[in-house]
């Protein structure tokens, strides 16, 4: 198995994180979403808005990158085979501390761990939120081995020429020792 690394995003990671974010959706969601609505999605469009994502002082995305990548900087388009980001919840009445706004990784590298990694960095044993789009059954069978459960909420959504349900997911704390790791991978990257 390859030797994954979990880091903080930067700015420079811009296209290599749009260049996934596409790749991953088209792997993903081919046959929920239409395949000319995959086509598409524009890899500069996105890249213009990671960069200004990853400029906001707020930004919490990580990247996980292969072996061949430890070499400092990251160069465009490098080695990057997955990214994750996530948000602190500060109403009160929120069933969750952290909302996961994404996690996706190439298919190339399903079953590498490295979708492990980045929940584990994005979420540690708090609890935490998703949205997933419904039928996305290899997504929702990772967060249910990692304790997340549907709770009921759910909106349509239009992409493209299809409407999709998407359903939320809540995982509530996770015991200390019952997940080890997670709490550690959050603080070693500065997020806690």
């Amino acid at each position: 198995m390859p030797r994954i690394r979990v880091r903080p995003a930067s700015v420079k990671d811009a296209p290599a994180i749009a260049r996934v974010h596409i790749q991953a959706w088209r792997e993903a969601y081919a046959g929920l979403l239409s395949d000319s609505y995959l086509a598409s999605l524009d890899e500069a469009e996105r890249a213009e808005k990671w960069s200004r994502i990853l400029s906001e002082p707020t930004s919490n995305v990580v990247v996980a990158e292969s072996a061949g990548a430890f070499s400092g900087d990251v160069e465009p388009g490098g080695a990057v085979m997955g990214w994750a980001s996530s948000k602190q919840l500060a109403d009160s009445d929120a069933v969750a501390a952290r909302e996961i706004n994404g996690i996706y990784i190439l298919a190339a590298h399903y079953g590498s761990g490295a979708g492990q990694l980045l929940l584990d960095a994005v979420a540690g044993n708090g609890s935490a939120l998703l949205w997933l789009m419904d039928g996305n059954a290899r997504a929702e069978a990772f967060y249910v081995r990692n304790g997340f459960r549907r709770d009921g909420e759910a909106y349509d959504r239009e992409m493209g020429d299809r409407a999709v349900q998407i359903v939320r997911m809540v995982r509530s704390a996770v015991p200390r020792g019952a997940h080890p790791g997670a709490r550690d991978a959050r603080e070693s990257l500065g997020l806690e």
